[in-house]
């Protein structure tokens, strides 16, 4: 059941989150990009493990590491289906909601993560040590105000 979850996370890597998955690899096993054959064998193991499902355990824990220094990702999200489809939720939630002309921005991987930092730094301006549900919404509800500001504006 985790294997899939991996196997399912690296088939479905865009081109560029792809790259970058790839180029960590090539760091963890210490090859350079110039090492044909090295980076031949490495492909070539991804794919079968994306096409089949299996491989070694070595492999399995290298492909974790590679997805945990992706930006914004990490094998406990992936893993944990509860947390992933929560966040999964809340971006497609956010997102539906963005204007039309900003959304071909979002093809961009790198804009996607940025917009996640966004999420997390503003809620977590929102947070207090012993704040309860009340004054974290309160506090969420100032901070989009102040988000929503243009100049010469006021907030009221």
């Amino acid at each position: 059941m985790y294997i899939d979850k991996i196997q399912e996370f690296i088939s479905n890597l865009d081109k560029r989150e792809k790259a970058k998955f790839e180029n960590n690899m090539r760091n963890i096993l210490g090859i350079s990009k110039i090492d044909v054959k090295s980076n031949d064998s490495m492909i070539k193991n991804i794919n079968n493990f994306v096409k089949s499902g299996k491989t070694s355990i070595g492999n399995l824990e290298r492909f974790m590491i590679a997805i945990d220094q992706l930006p914004g990702r990490s094998t406990t999200s992936i893993l944990s289906e509860k947390q992933s489809i929560w966040s999964q939720a809340l971006i497609k939630s956010a997102a539906g909601k963005l204007p039309e002309k900003l959304h071909n921005y979002f093809e961009d991987v790198y804009v996607r993560e940025e917009f996640i930092s966004v999420l997390i730094n503003l809620s977590s301006l929102c947070h207090e040590d012993g704040i309860n549900a009340d004054g974290y919404r309160e506090n969420l509800a100032l901070i989009n105000k102040l988000a929503s500001l243009k100049c010469n504006e006021t907030i009221h």
